[in-house]
């Protein structure tokens, strides 16, 4: 099955590729090596680079997180940065996870926000577990093979139906001094202003939060993915931002239901700093 699903994959890609070249449109997808003999033999598929990041968390509750997951995952409180209290939390991960060139030779980016909480499994392993994604697209023919390749990679390998549900997002925006994402009728804004605006931490992530990202949970019949990742991502350099310059405007629900509140906010990486690199074994 694996060798029939790379092999097509394998032409789809081609020709869609083929096609935009026909439109001087040659997207560099997230930067993905797809490899056939891996995908065959159910080894790492791709890397996936993360220009930038920005953490957005959430406040939430033991039942409201249960009530989200499958039966076979457990919420599990969870401290991003050595030191802190672990709490029950949501967190929006957002960044731009490809560098696109347009028709025109410009340079671009594909920014996405995925929205997850922490768990445990059945293993006994921590993880995360996905709720749902937002995705800036570019406006050309790209679109909707981009949005393809999307709601493919999360699929649900089981029952092959679509594990998160995935949004178009009107607006994201990342970097080194601004934050901001608008979804639906809801905008989210933070900016430096002034010497309090944020703190450069002298701390690393906490190895739970690492942990939690190396096993991403989707969909509700157990598919995951098995992450590896470098020193790029745990020991890199965390900002954390003051909450008091966050600008909301709307209805954070808009996100999701559970989005009520937000306690903190991290950013690291950066656009024109070198890319955080995930190696990804996806089921």
């Amino acid at each position: 099955m694996y060798a029939t699903i790379s092999i097509l994959l394998s032409f789809y890609v081609i020709g869609v590729t083929c096609i935009l070249r026909s439109n001087r449109c040659l997207y560099y997808f997230c930067d993905w090596n797809i490899r056939v003999r891996n995908f065959i033999y159910g080894k790492t598929v791709f890397n996936l680079r993360y220009y930038g990041g920005f953490n957005i968390h959430f406040e939430t509750s033991y039942n409201e997180l249960k009530k989200l997951l499958p039966k076979h995952l457990e919420p599990i409180k969870m401290a991003i940065v050595d030191g802190d209290v672990p709490e029950y939390i949501v967190t929006m991960y957002t960044a731009d996870v490809g560098r696109l060139n347009d028709s025109e030779g410009k340079r671009g980016v594909l920014p996405r926000a995925d929205l997850f909480t922490y768990i445990r499994d059945n293993n006994g392993d921590i993880g995360i577990a996905w709720l749902c994604v937002f995705i800036k697209y570019p406006n050309s023919k790209a679109k909707y093979f981009l949005k393809m390749i999307m709601k493919f990679v999360g699929m649900d390998t089981i029952d092959f139906t679509e594990a998160y549900p995935h949004y178009d997002a009107k607006q994201i925006t990342i970097s080194d001094k601004e934050f901001l994402l608008h979804v639906k009728e809801t905008k989210i804004d933070i900016r430096e202003n002034g010497d309090n605006s944020k703190k450069v931490l002298n701390k690393s992530f906490h190895m739970d939060f690492v942990k939690a990202n190396s096993k991403c949970y989707r969909g509700v019949n157990g598919v995951c993915n098995v992450n590896y990742f470098n020193q790029s991502f745990i020991n890199a350099t965390i900002t954390r931002w003051n909450i008091d310059n966050l600008v909301v405007k709307g209805n954070l629900t808009d996100f999701h239901p559970v989005c009520k509140k937000i306690i903190g906010i991290e950013s690291y990486g950066g656009r024109d700093k070198k890319p955080i690199v995930w190696y990804i074994d996806n089921d």
